[in-house]
């Protein structure tokens, strides 16, 4: 075998995927904890650490079971202690604290409408309400904090008194019937959560409705089954297929999947909901995986639909979890993306620390789209920390189910570092072939002149 071959042999076969160190993680999440100070900043950022930390209390996670108990450990305590914190000055302050920056500013206080915070959002604060419902199942960190008041508040503000649509879809915003994609993730979770732990399987439905409801709208068939980003409302309104936006969706409807898979006496019952929102995520994951699979970064750009904006880190991180989850959770017959969201994960935590990586040495992530103006490039972004703790843990997650759809993960992982080889070595032009009979690599190497670009 010439040493050119046995290079790339041994590369190809014996190379292993980039992961974050454990104070590379702390570092990104230091940073979030700095930035998150939005309603769904901060309820994303109690989601994620649940995820990260808390798996038994993760919807998400297969070892997620509804209702959870009310009697913790201390290790479960200790590992809730962070998302409870995040929600307790929020229930104290019966909602006074608000909103002031971004496409949030407003709203008509948190105490008169009942919403979680003063928000120009009507979907936002309920981001919080898994976390605000856990915490008062679990009386982990009661103290007199009225957690249950507060989470039928959030709900009874959504279903009688927020706007909606004439065919019923609540909307995004308050002062006028406006739905975004990031919708799907704010609310349907915890109408879904909430139903689960009072055993009330309309409010459960009503999860499953408003992501069909929401669907109806902002799916597009012709673009990839791709989601627009926002509709009705008249001013405002973004057609575009905002890759973070898509992310939104294809998560919060894996939080629902996750939460019914999750209710140990109801379960069974949404059998047909949880194969049909299986298969709308796929859409999504097909729909995004497809518009970088030619191209030498994993990255998406902002909007799916628009190759000439920046690349995002954020939605790409936000993608590759929801790609991890869909395989765990759907017991390994949902993989074809795996291989995806490795390429994805491998890229975003390579360099990690250096001046060349996405994640730079104080732990932010780059490059993101500004989370108070999706159309333009970000410096920070609150969300994209988020959304690589999710990915990690889903990840982790994904590990420790077997990694469902490893075996394609592994045969494109191979095919990409064969073609990195070509451009690392372009006095060598690299003929491969591989059998699939044996799982065997033949590579013959010819020699050839450099070409002059």
């Amino acid at each position: 075998m010439k040493p050119a071959l046995a290079l790339v042999a041994t590369l190809a076969l014996g190379t292993t995927a980039q992961q974050l160190t454990d104070a590379q993680i702390r570092a990104v999440r230091s940073r979030l904890s700095d930035v998150a100070k939005q309603s769904w900043e901060l309820g994303t950022r109690a989601q994620v650490l649940i995820e990260y930390d808390a798996p038994a209390f993760n919807v998400l996670s297969t070892d997620c079971k509804l209702p959870p108990n009310t009697t913790l450990s201390q290790s479960q305590l200790s590992a809730l202690s962070t998302p409870f914190g995040i929600v307790r000055p929020i229930v104290t302050s019966g909602g006074s604290v608000s909103n002031t920056q971004g496409n949030n500013a407003g709203g008509d206080g948190a105490a008169a409408s009942g919403s979680l915070m003063d928000d120009g959002s009507a979907a936002d604060p309920a981001s919080l309400g898994v976390t605000v419902a856990l915490a008062n199942w679990t009386k982990a960190d009661d103290g007199g904090v009225r957690y249950g008041d507060a989470a039928r508040d959030e709900l009874n503000f959504l279903l009688t008194k927020a706007p909606r649509s004439s065919e019923g879809a609540i909307s995004h915003r308050t002062e006028k019937v406006q739905l975004w994609s990031d919708f799907v993730y704010m609310v349907p979770p915890f109408l879904a959560y909430y139903g689960a732990l009072h055993s009330n399987t309309t409010i459960m439905d009503e999860a499953f409705n408003q992501i069909r409801l929401y669907r109806d709208q902002l799916h597009d068939g012709e673009s990839n089954n791709l989601w627009k980003h926002i509709v009705l409302g008249g001013s405002g309104e973004d057609s575009g297929r905002w890759s973070t936006g898509n992310g939104w969706a294809a998560m919060g409807m894996l939080r629902v999947l996750g939460t019914y898979k999750a209710s140990s006496d109801l379960g069974s019952t949404y059998g047909q909901s949880i194969s049909t929102l299986s298969d709308w995520v796929q859409e999504i994951l097909d729909g995004m995986y497809a518009t970088v699979e030619n191209s030498n970064t994993a990255l998406f750009t902002n909007y799916a639909d628009r190759p000439s904006t920046f690349r995002d880190a954020s939605s790409t991180a936000l993608l590759a979890a929801a790609t991890y989850r869909l395989a765990v959770l759907t017991d390994g017959k949902y993989v074809s993306r795996i291989p995806d969201a490795e390429r994805a994960r491998r890229e975003l935590s390579k360099y990690a620390g250096d001046a060349g990586g996405h994640i730079d040495g104080s732990g932010w992530l780059s490059p993101v789209v500004d989370p108070h103006n999706f159309g333009q490039q970000g410096e920070h972004s609150p969300e994209g920390q988020a959304f690589v703790i999710s990915m990690i843990a889903a990840y982790r997650d994904w590990n420790g189910a077997g990694q469902p759809g490893v075996n394609a993960a592994t045969s494109r992982a191979t095919a990409s570092k064969l073609y990195t080889l070509v451009l690392c070595f372009p006095a060598v032009i690299l003929y491969t072939s591989i059998d699939t009979s044996n799982d065997r690599i033949k590579a013959q190497a010819l020699e050839g002149k450099q070409e002059n670009a």
